[in-house]
């Protein structure tokens, strides 16, 4: 499995960065403090990659740019399993301000969000269709976590 991802500022006409990831952790150095940026991703499959999925938004602390522990190192935090899955998929996390969790398709589309969810959920995924989904937990600290997971028939 490999990954594509690109970020940018959202605002002042930077160009993206892109970066291919072969791990589901990415630390990105260099970040400006206070800033709100803009990432998309792309995972190859056995027949090339995917499409670019929607466009995420991220914010870096004021004191720190750190993205490693704050947005993209999920391993521990949050996990999702079975993945691949074709009919539920738990999603476990040690996090304590969790303010809500969503996930959507590829292409940016909202298939389900909970607001205030516990540290063990269970989602019904039997009649999504097949694809690439992104899990997104929010901390109440606007810490950002995303997870990718597979929809098989």
């Amino acid at each position: 499995i490999k990954y594509k991802l690109k970020y940018k500022p959202e605002s002042g006409g930077v160009p993206w960065v892109e970066y291919i990831v072969n791990t589901t952790t990415k630390a990105l150095t260099g970040l400006t403090p206070s800033t709100t940026y803009k990432y998309k991703l792309k995972t190859k499959c056995s027949g090339g990659y995917t499409q670019w999925s929607g466009i995420f938004n991220f914010t870096t602390g004021s004191s720190s740019a750190r993205l490693a522990q704050q947005y993209l190192q999920t391993e521990v935090d949050v996990q999702v399993f079975p993945n691949p899955t074709s009919d539920y998929l738990t999603v476990k996390t040690e996090l304590e301000n969790v303010e809500m969790i969503s996930i959507r398709s590829l292409s940016g589309k909202l298939f389900f969000s909970k607001i205030a969810p516990t540290s063990l959920e269970e989602v019904d995924v039997q009649n999504w269709q097949a694809g690439i989904y992104f899990l997104t937990v929010k901390e109440k600290n606007q810490h950002v976590y995303t997870k990718s997971f597979v929809k098989t028939n």
